[in-house]
């Protein structure tokens, strides 16, 4: 966990760091091209408040929760078992009258108001400006970057492999060279080498981050493992695709004849 904790004087002060986390994990999560639902969840052994958790919808998730169609209304369900929204799945939403639906989710983060659970069962304490001692008002905020990565997998992929958002990806784009493995003229399968070899230099002196597969395997096998891997981009160098390159984007089925000139600026862009 990436873990975040807060110390105030008030309670006020605390309500409005609070909302500045939530703003924050929400600017991220959407950076990182998901979408969460901050959810209500109990405090358990925390606190008595609510606490908050981003949940991504996904028929993998953990959690079931219970959230409107129209607004923003989110509970998981340890809180609607246990709330006079108990048949909420039956029920319109409390907030807008809008339809509840019942999904599963994966938490990706969470916030909780701790109050002075542990200030007072450490004795942590400060003096406000009339000299009295106050405990401190802590808050605790943690982001998930493994169940991150996981989620995006669980979101992003198709029957061949994953399907990496460009925001996310490990790379940008996936040089494959292909050569015909059989007894051949050796001066072409240098010239293909060559050719891919001055792509791989040009992309990355463009700031283009890129994963070159030089392996003396099959197309076959490399076509597989770039379909798995999923970076956004395959590239191709081949004695087909002559002085331009193969592209085709993961998540589309097209494929494109380009030159390097054209291909740098579309990727370095």
């Amino acid at each position: 966990m990436k873990d975040l904790y807060s110390f105030h004087a008030g309670k006020e002060d605390l309500d409005n760091y609070y909302q500045k986390v939530i703003t924050a994990y929400k600017k991220i999560i959407k950076r990182l091209s998901l979408d969460a639902k901050i959810t209500e969840a109990a405090g358990g052994a925390f606190t008595k408040e609510y606490t908050h958790e981003f949940q991504v919808l996904s028929p993998a998730g953990e959690d079931t929760i219970f959230h409107c169609a129209q607004c923003d209304f989110s509970q998981n369900k340890e809180i609607v078992d246990t709330s006079k929204y108990r048949n909420v799945e039956m029920l319109k939403c409390p907030r807008c009258g809008g339809e509840i639906k019942e999904s599963r989710g994966i938490e990706v983060a969470n916030v909780f108001k701790l109050g002075t659970r542990y200030s007072d069962a450490y004795g942590l304490k400060f003096r406000d400006k009339d000299g009295s001692s106050r405990p401190v008002i802590m808050g605790s905020y943690g982001i998930g970057p493994t169940r991150l990565m996981g989620t995006l997998v669980e979101i992003y992929n198709d029957e061949r492999g994953i399907v990496w958002p460009e925001s996310v990806a490990p790379y940008k784009a996936h040089l494959l060279e292909i050569r015909n493995l059989s007894a051949g003229r050796q001066d072409e399968k240098l010239e293909i080498r060559k050719k891919a070899e001055k792509i791989y230099n040009t992309l990355q002196k463009a700031g283009v981050e890129i994963l070159f597969d030089e392996r003396d395997a099959s197309a076959g096998e490399k076509f597989a493992d770039a379909d798995l891997i999923g970076i956004p981009y395959r590239l191709v160098v081949s004695e087909k695709t002559g002085s331009k390159i193969e592209v085709k984007a993961r998540n589309q089925k097209n494929v494109k004849l380009v030159t390097l000139a054209r291909l740098t600026n579309q990727l370095a862009n």
